[in-house]
C-alpha cells in the first residue's frame, strides 16, 4: 500500500507530461461498438449526485469500452464533471480505473468511442514493473525512467500488439498487417513510438482499420484509434 500511495504521488506530479498526448490516424466508428462491449452491459456503477445523466452515459460508453481492452475496473465513484472536455463534434473523457486513469474520444453524434489513450495508465504499470521502490525526492528520474530502456525494433512491435490483441475482442476477428509509421524520440533520432496500420473485418462483414501505437521503449500499448 505504502508503494502505491507513493507512486500515486509520484504520478501526481508526472501527469502533466501526458496531457496532449495525441493521434492523427484516420477514424472510423467500429471501435466503439456496443457490440463488442456485452459482458459490461450488466455493471452497475454509483455516481456523484452532481453527474447527469449525460455524463453517466458519457462514462458508460468509456468504461464499456476500457474494460473490454484493458483488465482494470473503472471507478465512477471517482468521476467528476471536470473528467469530461467538450472538443466541439467529440468528447475527451477521462475514465478513473482503480488506480490511473485511461482517456476516450467518444463522438457526439454515434456515441461510440474511436481512441482510447492508456499513455498514463501504461507509464504507471511499467513503473510498477520495473521499480521495487519509489522516492518523491527522485521524482524527475521516474520522468525519463522509460528511456535507460533500450527501443525494440518493427517486428518487436508487431509482438506487441499481437500479445496485447490476444486478451480483447479484436481477438475475435483476423487482423491483417498493413503498414506502420514513427514517431521519434524528441532530439533523437530514436524511435520512441510506432504506429502500425492493421485491418480486419468486422461485424458487419465490411473492412475495417484501426491503428496501434506501441511505445518502443516501454514496450507496450498506449493508443488504439479507430
Amino acid at each position: 500500500m505504502v508503494r502505491k500511495l507513493l507512486l500515486f504521488a509520484l504520478i501526481s506530479i508526472l501527469v502533466l507530461t501526458f496531457i496532449g498526448c495525441d493521434s492523427t490516424s484516420t477514424v472510423s466508428s467500429d471501435l466503439g461498438n456496443t457490440e463488442l462491449s456485452e459482458s459490461n452491459k450488466a455493471t452497475e456503477y454509483k455516481f456523484n449526485a452532481n453527474i447527469s445523466e449525460e455524463e453517466k452515459q458519457l462514462f458508460k460508453i468509456g468504461a464499456s469500452m476500457i474494460e473490454s481492452f484493458y483488465n482494470v475496473a473503472c471507478d465512477s465513484s471517482k468521476f467528476l464533471k471536470t473528467d469530461i472536455n467538450d472538443m466541439g463534434d467529440y468528447a475527451v473523457v477521462n475514465i478513473p480505473t482503480d488506480f490511473i486513469y485511461i482517456s476516450v474520444k467518444i463522438n457526439y453524434e454515434s456515441m461510440e468511442v474511436f481512441n482510447i489513450n492508456s499513455e498514463l495508465y501504461s507509464f504507471t504499470k511499467f513503473l510498477f514493473e520495473q521499480i521495487s521502490d519509489f522516492s518523491i525526492e527522485d521524482s524527475s528520474k521516474y520522468v525519463n525512467y522509460k528511456y535507460e530502456k533500450n527501443p525494440v525494433n518493427l517486428e518487436y512491435a508487431r509482438s506487441v500488439v499481437k500479445d496485447f490483441v490476444k486478451n480483447t475482442p479484436l481477438s475475435q476477428t483476423k487482423m491483417t498487417f498493413k503498414d506502420s509509421s514513427v514517431e521519434k524520440k524528441y532530439n533523437s533520432d530514436e524511435t520512441e513510438y510506432y504506429i502500425l496500420k492493421y485491418s480486419y473485418i468486422n461485424e458487419k462483414m465490411i473492412y475495417d482499420t484501426v491503428y496501434f501505437k506501441v511505445d518502443a521503449y516501454m514496450r507496450k500499448v498506449v493508443q488504439i484509434t479507430n
